[in-house]
């Protein structure tokens, strides 16, 4: 991806300060190609440790509220056109009052702008067409959030395995 296309998406993310449950960046910089994101210190830590220390959230009214924030989120990305890019628990922050705010915005692509196709994600989360070499899409942000609920109710992820081959033909084939 070029340099003016990099900065220009850098300006689409940093564009959503001031909204709901996507974390307004403190600061950040560029070092060479790398875009560096600073954001201010979330009490409620993450998503992925308190699906850790809770073992799962069954099917409550917790994990219905996590999902409906995260999926207000995405929904605030993809107005914009934006592809969130790498969803998953780690970079779903809660506040002190335990709302979600995403975080980590380097993986977020433009779709109107970006031409490039790109695999960096986090492999538990990765949609099937993304692994056969598709464009990320808002439809593989929504195939997170849905291996993140099922995260949330049952305590692992849907295709977690140490084998990543494995990992990579059970996403594609199931």
């Amino acid at each position: 991806m070029g340099k003016v296309l990099k900065e220009e998406l850098h300006n689409d993310v940093v564009n959503h300060v001031n909204t709901n449950f996507v974390e307004p960046l403190e600061f950040a910089f560029r070092r060479n190609d790398e875009f560096f994101f600073f954001f201010k210190l979330m009490k409620g830590g993450d998503l992925y440790s308190l699906i850790n220390r809770r073992i799962n959230l069954k099917e409550n009214e917790e994990a219905k509220f996590y999902f409906i924030e995260i999926l207000l989120g995405l929904r605030v990305f993809h107005n914009k056109n934006i592809v969130y890019g790498d969803l998953k628990p780690e970079n779903i922050l809660l506040d002190s009052e335990g709302h979600v705010n995403l975080v980590d915005f380097g993986s977020s692509r433009c779709v109107e702008k970006d031409t490039d196709i790109y695999l960096y994600t986090t492999l538990e989360y990765t949609a099937p067409e993304v692994l056969m070499g598709n464009k990320k899409s808002f439809a593989s942000d929504y195939w997170a959030l849905g291996n993140i609920l099922y995260e949330m109710v049952i305590g692992i992820a849907p295709f977690y395995n140490e084998n990543e081959n494995l990992v990579m033909h059970l996403i594609i084939s199931k």
